[in-house]
């Protein structure tokens, strides 16, 4: 029999934060799709410049609160409270200002297999953090965060 809650509630002040984002997916048990919440950074850098083509995942962001501007493959689109932005694995995408911003995340036609890192993941955003100067920009994991 499983142990897993039939439900949950959650408060995102209350996820524990790495770095800029809280790991909403991993708090709650989430296994059918990614998901996670962004703040900015001191620089105002919300979601760092990237894509998906490794990862093959669409995304949507949706604006919870404040206002963001992303950029999608070059064209600026303002985003306030209450906006959604998809975008597709191939799209290059950053966001900045002083939103939070849930990012939502899979890949089109699969099963979601996300990455579990609990108490390993500080060593691993370690790893991580350590080629990011030889590596295509991200602000997830290889297989993403969302």
């Amino acid at each position: 029999m499983s142990t897993k809650p039939k439900w949950q509630v959650a408060q995102l002040g209350e996820i524990e934060p790495d770095d800029n984002w809280a790991p909403v997916r991993d708090r709650l048990g989430i296994q059918a799709f990614g998901i996670n919440a962004y703040r900015p950074r001191e620089d105002g850098t919300i979601v760092g410049e990237h894509d998906e083509k490794g990862s093959g995942q669409e995304e949507l962001y949706v604006v919870l609160e404040g206002t963001a501007t992303f950029v999608v493959d070059g064209e600026e689109v303002p985003a306030g409270a209450g906006t959604l932005v998809y975008v597709t694995p191939e799209s290059t995408r950053t966001a900045t200002g002083d939103a939070t911003i849930l990012a939502i995340g899979g890949r089109p036609g699969e099963a979601y297999r996300g990455l579990t890192f609990g108490p390993a993941w500080s060593k691993h955003r370690e790893s991580l953090d350590t080629t990011a100067s030889t590596a295509t920009p991200r602000h997830a994991t290889p297989s993403s965060r969302a």
